[in-house]
């Protein structure tokens, strides 16, 4: 019997060892030294890597651009046309949001009827006010929701028409950028039919 019970004994103790170097003691889970295995991977790293790229292919584009010129070369980057669609909303192309609303979250707008012109301020955040209009972005390009604003100021928008805006630094102050100013007395480019994308669609004149 007393070898029996010495066999016991020392099975226990040897399962008691087993079980302590597998758990976790308190002081380990309190400090936080257990380390967790099945945690999953952090998605800042690629975030971080996309960033770097964007910020180095743009270095790499701009320092073209300047080569180039140097050299005498016209470097052409699109033209710069904002969309009024017949369905109520506002569509600059995307070499208007690069160059003027990157960065924006909303606009002001207002309506100069003596010279029919249409003036639309980027705002840095987004604001909670009737005058205050969203910037709704979808990838590199934005589009403004403005149907009250037209039915407003009495614009009627039968049809799509892209317009070639100016860009006015001298119509607000010096706390704010500028003004985007769109002429509807000039001749647009009038399409066939409202679409959502009518950069690939054929232009009749506007007179016609």
């Amino acid at each position: 019997m007393a070898d029996a019970d010495t066999e016991t004994a020392e099975e226990s103790a040897a399962d008691s060892t087993a079980t302590s170097s597998t758990e976790p003691s308190p002081a380990d889970t309190e400090s936080g030294a257990t380390e967790n295995t099945d945690a999953e991977p952090s998605d800042t790293e690629p975030v971080e890597e996309n960033t770097a790229d964007s910020m180095a292919t743009d270095a790499l584009v701009e320092e073209l651009t300047a080569e180039l010129s140097e050299e005498g070369y016209d470097v052409f980057s699109g033209r710069e046309m904002v969309s009024i669609r017949r369905s109520g909303q506002i569509a600059p192309n995307n070499v208007v949001c690069q160059e003027y609303l990157e960065g924006a979250e909303a606009v002001m707008m207002g309506y100069y009827s003596r010279t029919k012109t249409i003036a639309i301020t980027p705002l840095p955040e987004q604001i909670s006010h009737p005058k205050v209009y969203s910037l709704l972005w979808e990838g590199n390009n934005a589009e403004i929701n403005a149907s009250g604003f037209f039915k407003h100021n009495e614009i009627e928008t039968e049809q799509t028409v892209r317009y070639e805006p100016e860009w006015d630094e001298d119509v607000t102050s010096e706390d704010l950028p500028g003004a985007l100013l769109i002429d509807l007395r000039e001749d647009g480019e009038v399409w066939d039919r409202a679409d959502p994308s009518p950069d690939d669609e054929p232009a009749v004149d506007a007179e016609s």
